[in-house]
């Protein structure tokens, strides 16, 4: 009996047969691919979250806001006594406690805008940073600082992204301090000129009270910054954000040292 030569429809099947297992091979390699970016993005998500939902940052804030509330706590202090000894008529010893609180204060403005470049330089390296309000002026007493701040509300609305509204909220709080340096300054002078005046520290007061309103700023500035870090790769921050968040190496680094 003759054989039959292979007929064009028995090719196809062989090569349709072919094209499924193609496919079938295809789909296997993209599941196991999409289950290993599910397991490494899962992954990824839990070291981004970790850091703030441990309750380190809000440890970091408050231990900010402690730090920050200690010069002011010390010049505040001193303007008490200052008044008290106004009080008296001893108008020598209430402008040279004036002239401590003074440079308290500038001693530590300069702390602040250390702090303030630091967290504008962190604000770059993260991918993301959380929408932030602008700085109130209402809470300010003096001219100044509530001029800068209506203004800088007003310009804070056309800025496009978060990013640039959070490093522009940055510069307001530095030129801010700038500002209630300045004022202190003044103050002391006109006190030390005419120490019977009630303006010079009455004005000295009102320069403190803002003083301490652009910390809590910063305070807040930092606090959204940690959020803000929930976007960010742990191993990308700068080391000091990692100690901050209790990096398990320089943990075990400094048990080490202990021991």
């Amino acid at each position: 009996m003759t054989r039959l030569p292979a007929t064009s429809r028995t090719r196809r099947g062989g090569r349709t047969e072919a094209r499924v297992i193609a496919v079938l091979l295809a789909a296997v390699a993209a599941g196991v691919v999409v289950l290993f970016l599910g397991r490494f993005d899962r992954d990824r998500a839990l070291r981004r979250w970790d850091f703030v939902l441990s309750g380190q940052a809000a440890k970091a804030t408050d231990a900010l806001r402690t730090r920050l509330a200690e010069d002011t706590d010390i010049a505040t202090h001193t303007y008490d006594l200052a008044l008290k000894r106004k009080a008296t008529l001893s108008y020598d010893e209430a402008v040279r406690l004036l002239a401590i609180a003074a440079d308290t204060i500038e001693e530590a403005a300069e702390d602040r805008q250390r702090r303030l470049r630091a967290l504008s330089i962190y604000a770059r390296m993260a991918e993301a940073i959380v929408p932030v309000p602008p700085v109130r002026p209402s809470q300010f007493k003096l001219a100044e600082t509530r001029s800068l701040t209506s203004i800088a509300q007003w310009i804070h609305e056309f800025l496009a992204t978060t990013q640039e509204r959070f490093r522009f909220r940055l510069t307001v709080i530095g030129f801010g301090i700038r500002l209630v340096v300045r004022s202190i300054r003044g103050s002391r002078t006109r006190a030390s000129i005419d120490p019977a005046q009630a303006e010079p520290y009455q004005t000295f007061g009102d320069s403190l009270h803002d003083f301490r309103a652009l910390d809590e700023e910063q305070v807040e500035s930092f606090r959204q910054l940690m959020r803000s870090a929930a976007a960010t790769e742990r191993e990308s921050l700068p080391g000091e954000l990692r100690q901050i968040g209790g990096d398990p190496e320089s943990d075990e680094i400094k048990k080490n040292r202990e021991k």
